[in-house]
C-alpha cells in the first residue's frame, strides 16, 4: 500500500507547491520595490535577454535591471520544473558580471556580493547594495 501512496502524496504535494508559487514578474516586482533603493525597470528586449543576460525569452522569467550605467543592479527570476539547472544559467551571468560587465570598483563589489539561488521551483540571481535584504524579500513573497 505505502508504494502506491507514497508517489500520489509526492504529487500531490508537488502541485499545492507550484499552485503556491507567485510568477518569476510579480517576484521581482516585490523584491525590486522592498529591497533596492535604484529605479529598477524590465528588460524585455529579446535580443538583450538573450545575448547580454542569457535568457531566452521563451522561458518563464523576468529580468529587471537599474536603466542608469551608475548603478549596476539586477534581479532574475527563473520558473523551472529544474531549478537547480536554471541556477546553473545564473551562475554563468553572475560570473560574467564579476568578470566582464563591472568595470567600477562599486560595480564589483556588486557583482562579487551578488547571490544565486532558489527556493520553490524559482532560481534567482540577486546583485544589487543589499543582496541579502534582496534575498530575504523574494524567499519571504514566496513563502508568503
Amino acid at each position: 500500500m505505502w508504494n502506491k501512496a507514497l508517489p500520489l502524496a509526492v504529487i500531490m504535494l508537488t502541485a499545492c507547491m507550484a499552485g503556491n508559487s507567485i510568477s518569476p514578474d510579480e517576484a521581482a516586482r516585490i523584491v525590486c520595490e522592498r529591497a533596492y533603493d535604484v529605479e529598477m525597470v524590465p528588460v524585455t528586449d529579446e535580443y538583450i535577454l538573450d545575448t547580454y543576460y542569457g535568457i531566452d525569452s521563451s522561458m518563464d522569467a523576468a529580468v529587471y535591471c537599474c536603466p542608469s550605467a551608475a548603478v549596476m543592479s539586477e534581479v532574475i527570476i527563473i520558473r523551472s520544473d529544474d531549478p537547480y539547472t536554471a541556477r546553473e544559467a545564473l551562475d554563468r551571468r553572475r560570473t560574467k558580471a564579476i568578470e566582464r560587465d563591472a568595470l567600477y570598483p562599486d560595480d564589483k563589489r556588486r557583482a562579487e556580493e551578488s547571490i544565486t539561488g532558489v527556493t520553490g521551483d524559482l532560481a534567482y540571481f540577486l546583485m544589487g547594495e543589499d543582496a541579502d535584504k534582496a534575498e530575504e524579500e523574494l524567499i519571504g513573497a514566496v513563502n508568503g
